[in-house]
């Protein structure tokens, strides 16, 4: 059955001054053109498959012709999206566009496996490419194939093919990482390239620019020799490089490009100070924010990456660096593990909908004073709390200085908790809930059908959303296709 690819992309954009459309605009903000560039990237389904290394689909699909992002009043505007294919043996092919986007159609499964790269470029009206400071454009990559007989296919139904005996690379690099490094003792610091297939090792030089990054190899007996040095909260990390001089890690701030990156400094006082976090990679604080290293795309250079905004795609999209001893040996690739073959049963439930429940506890802002209370603002993330509930969303707009609307007058401060159109929301509590009622005032939101909620049932009252819970949870996760502006939100347990 011929499936859609599905891209949800939100930005929230306040502007002074824009055009009615992107592709009508002189000129687009490299800000925007950079997040349209990672949502795109982040958010991309296909055949159901979502942030996979390689998308393994033997069915046709479709791919969006634009992107879309909302002003802070819910105004639309759109970009092109190019599409074109690489690879495949010339059976891949990209159809005209229609209402739906543009087809794409993939051979049946040989006894081979067929590869191919689907590039998605940004583009304007005239279908001229976008393109960043250093003129290159703003593109993403996606691998693909379609798997060969007896391999399966889409995902879903039986697991087929046997699994090796060894453990991937990303695997074995994950079990030798440590998290506290030992002073005198030589590491390496290591990168799983996933798009390329590659285990890369930082070898102690750095590409030098508008912006500095760090040089990797794959070549193991060329990297450079890593050791650790105490600091106060930490460490400091000086790396050897093959055959000749040492130079400490340091995250900067680049003024010219607007951004934290990352070079190599000569002496430590000017180094930044290290940890690690639970999954052993490699942390470092700059001005009261975290940073890991690494990279994405098929980059091989590696750079800062902010990691309060891209830690849930770590070893994914976005691929990190961690420590591991100098002696460890990183093998080639595990035997293949079988791909998932044909449609799965549906699961059953797990027992009946909880619909019942006492109400425990209630968020309610309705005013500038109650939003003042509530309101705290981390990063670009809006969190509310209140009586044990804790709701938060990724947001570009800070409720208490929306800024000003697209005539240059001041926006008033918001009074209420605003969800945007295809944007999510985290609502936790500290006891199991049964049921969430969230009322709202706003007029966007008219179908339950708008509303995605994993494990319940969304229905809707008026203005009340009601999530009733499959099974009691401490933190559900909802996302809406229309704006909402929830006044109160009701906890029952």
């Amino acid at each position: 059955m011929k499936r859609k690819l599905a891209l949800a992309v939100v930005l929230i954009l306040v502007i002074t001054a824009c055009c009615a459309a992107l592709s009508a605009c002189a000129k687009i903000d490299a800000y925007f053109l950079e997040t349209m560039r990672d949502d795109l990237r982040d958010k991309t389904e296909i055949c159901g498959q979502t942030k996979a290394q390689t998308y393994v689909t033997n069915t046709g699909f479709t791919l969006p012709s634009t992107v879309k992002c909302l002003d802070e009043n819910d105004k639309e505007y759109v970009a092109n999206v190019s599409w074109t294919v690489v690879g495949g043996n010339g059976q891949v092919t990209i159809g005209d566009k229609t209402a739906d986007g543009y087809p794409v159609t993939v051979p049946a499964q040989a006894d081979s496996d067929v590869t191919y790269v689907l590039v998605a470029t940004l583009v304007d009206a005239k279908n001229n490419p976008y393109q960043d400071a250093d003129n290159q454009p703003y593109s993403v990559e996606f691998s693909c194939k379609v798997a060969a007989k007896g391999t399966g296919g889409n995902q879903g139904g039986n697991t087929g093919g046997n699994t090796g005996t060894t453990k991937t690379p990303l695997e074995q690099i994950k079990e030798a990482s440590v998290s506290v490094p030992t002073a005198g003792t030589n590491y390496l610091l290591v990168m799983y390239q996933g798009k390329q297939a590659k285990t890369l090792y930082v070898t102690g030089e750095q590409k030098t620019g508008t912006e500095t990054f760090l040089i990797t190899t794959a070549d193991k007996a060329s990297a450079g020799i890593v050791t650790a040095e105490s600091a106060n909260g930490g460490f400091y990390l000086k790396v050897t490089k093959s055959g000749g001089s040492s130079q400490y890690l340091s995250l900067y701030n680049n003024t010219e490009k607007k951004k934290v990156n990352v070079k190599l400094v000569d002496d430590a006082a000017s180094a930044t100070v290290w940890t690690t976090n639970a999954a052993k990679i490699l942390i470092g604080q700059f001005e009261n924010k975290s940073y890991s290293l690494g990279t994405y795309n098929d980059y091989d250079t590696i750079g800062a990456v902010d990691d309060e905004r891209y830690s849930a795609q770590y070893d994914t999209d976005e691929y990190v660096t961690r420590l591991i001893p100098a002696g460890t040996t990183i093998g080639g690739d595990s035997g293949n593990t079988g791909n998932t073959g044909g449609d799965s049963g549906n699961q059953g439930n797990q027992g009946g909908s909880t619909t019942g429940g006492e109400l425990a506890a209630t968020l309610t802002v309705s005013s500038e004073a109650e939003l003042r209370s509530a309101l705290t603002r981390e990063g670009n993330t809006n969190v509310y709390k209140g009586n044990g509930i804790e709701i938060s969303n990724g947001c570009d707009t800070d409720p208490l200085n929306p800024g000003l609307d697209q005539s240059g007058q001041a926006i008033a401060v918001w009074k209420e908790m605003r969800y945007y159109a295809n944007s999510s929301f985290t609502i936790k509590y500290g006891s199991a809930m049964t049921k969430i009622v969230i009322t709202f005032t706003n007029d966007k939101l008219t179908d339950a059908g708008q509303v995605t909620v994993s494990g319940a049932t969304a229905t809707l009252s008026g203005k009340q959303l009601i999530l009733t819970f499959n099974s009691p949870v401490t933190e559900i996760t909802v996302k809406t296709t229309k704006q909402i502006r929830a006044t109160v939100v009701e906890v029952y347990c």
